[in-house]
């Protein structure tokens, strides 16, 4: 119901009356050509959309790229997302996302928010879901805004602009380290060791899981402060620390209680804790053969499960470890005094 323009055609011999049926053929080929015409004007207007699409986004230092919801083809990406891979743009195009943006994963990549967003509906109420990535291909880390809107023609896309934070992330990380950390024996503080307790509690299912929480006192301490001084009892500690350290697993870790006072967290039963001090306690005595120092390597120990803070509270699993403790210093105090 909108005009776009005439279409005239002419009898070029003769003067005639045209017949209903001309006249209907001539109408359905007029209705033809201007839908040609409205179809090839859509197409030149989305042609050229799309080519001040990418005019903009290439003068923008973020990195911006278009993928189809369900194929994960990339439908477009801007200059600075081809350089950063340091590929060409228009060979990207139709090549799957998570092939080409990441590395060595063989499907959608598992931290892809696509999946929680159509769950979500963010499609339907135009919300923007933000999050932080460190891109397997650039080992960078990344602010990603992610929306789910209509492409130009027609269906529905991922949309992902990303900001790279990596100097930010790493400044937040020494904050981190520094909040975090004790900074003469490099283990966690008290604070933050006390942090990490209650989360692995708060997520642990305890007929599954079995979390042992040793506490650990340096022995003679006191003495070679007085004896030696404290330069030489901050060696103790230090060198105490490094020996437990070496003797657990990455996913086990170490927090300053106190002066001389430590908590060893071992992802494993009482028992098997018992085992893994067992062992930290030989390696010290055949440092304390080999060495020449004035000071011998020791320490005193409670265990009990992290886990019972369910039923009870953290603070009582810790005073329980540590009264095991005093009671293990007093039985090796006994037995030094028989022999």
């Amino acid at each position: 119901d909108t005009p776009l323009g005439y279409v005239g055609f002419d009898d070029c011999h003769a003067f005639r009356k045209w017949s209903s049926y001309e006249i209907d053929l001539l109408r359905n080929t007029t209705d033809y050509i201007v839908s040609l015409l409205s179809r090839r004007n859509s197409e030149r207007k989305l042609i050229r959309s799309r080519e001040v699409l990418q005019i903009i986004s290439d003068n923008i230092e973020n990195v911006i790229y278009v993928s189809d919801i369900y194929t994960h083809e990339l439908v477009f990406l801007n200059k600075t997302m081809a350089d950063t891979l340091g590929l060409v743009a228009d060979q990207m195009i139709g090549k799957i996302c998570w092939k080409t943006l990441q590395r060595d994963q063989e499907g959608p990549c598992s931290f892809c928010p696509v999946p929680r967003m159509l769950e979500e509906g963010y499609g339907e109420n135009g919300q923007t879901y933000t999050w932080e990535v460190e891109n397997t291909v650039t080992n960078k880390w990344y602010l990603l805004n992610d929306s789910i809107v209509e492409w130009t023609d027609g269906r529905k896309v991922h949309m992902e602009t990303a900001t790279e934070i990596t100097h930010q992330k790493l400044y937040e990380e020494r904050l981190k380290h520094y909040a975090s950390t004790d900074t003469m024996t490099g283990t966690y503080n008290r604070e933050w060791g006390t942090r990490i307790m209650r989360d692995m509690v708060a997520s642990a299912e305890q007929e599954k899981d079995a979390i042992s929480v040793v506490f650990l006192d340096v022995d003679g301490l006191k003495e070679i402060n007085d004896t030696c001084g404290h330069e030489m009892g901050d060696e103790v500690i230090i060198k105490t620390v490094d020996m437990v350290r070496s003797c657990i697993r990455k996913s086990d870790f170490m927090c300053r209680w106190g002066g001389d006072e430590f908590l060893l967290v071992l992802e494993c039963k009482v028992e098997n804790a018992h085992k893994v001090v067992a062992n930290i306690s030989s390696k010290l005595e055949q440092y304390n053969e080999a060495s020449d120092k004035p000071y011998k390597l020791g320490f005193s120990y409670g265990i009990t499960s992290l886990l019972d803070a369910k039923k009870e509270s953290l603070d009582a699993v810790i005073a329980r470890a540590d009264k095991l403790m005093y009671e293990h210093k007093m039985g090796r105090r006994k037995t030094q005094r028989g022999r």
